[in-house]
């Protein structure tokens, strides 16, 4: 997974939209194959390893909320990195926000298309598939 994680890295910092797009992709279908949310560890690696919003940020971030909101606590790891401040604590209280008004979403289900980097007026190729996953068809 953290290989994942650094090749979107890569790919945003270089601007290379197809890797970004790939590497959310894999992300996604993986966590949500297992069921899996953000660790503090992982939140904090990106939040570290990037300078302003982005797609990545704000999934990782929100499914952290996803975990907090179900399970109806918040894990120590996640909350020592919340308590330190900066754009990642304002960001999990917005995804906390989000979430709650939005009915518990799960980001990691629903169209890829929603997740990947558009710019320049591309179409994006899940777009054609009405922007389903495999499992939704």
């Amino acid at each position: 997974m953290h290989h994942y994680v650094g090749f979107y890295i890569l790919g945003l910092e270089f601007r290379i939209e197809n890797v970004q797009n790939l590497a959310m992709d894999l992300i996604r279908r993986y966590y949500r194959g297992a069921n899996m949310t953000a660790p503090a560890y992982r939140l904090e690696y990106v939040y570290e390893n990037t300078d302003e919003d982005n797609l990545m940020r704000r999934f990782l971030v929100v499914t952290a909320a996803y975990r907090a909101l179900c399970e109806g606590r918040i894990s120590e790891s996640v909350q020592e990195v919340v308590e330190k401040g900066g754009p990642l604590a304002s960001d999990f209280v917005k995804a906390l926000c989000g979430l709650h008004g939005n009915g518990l979403v799960d980001v990691r289900r629903g169209s890829s298309c929603a997740w990947h980097t558009h710019e320049g007026g591309a179409k994006c190729p899940a777009a054609g598939k009405g922007g389903l996953e495999p499992y939704e068809s």
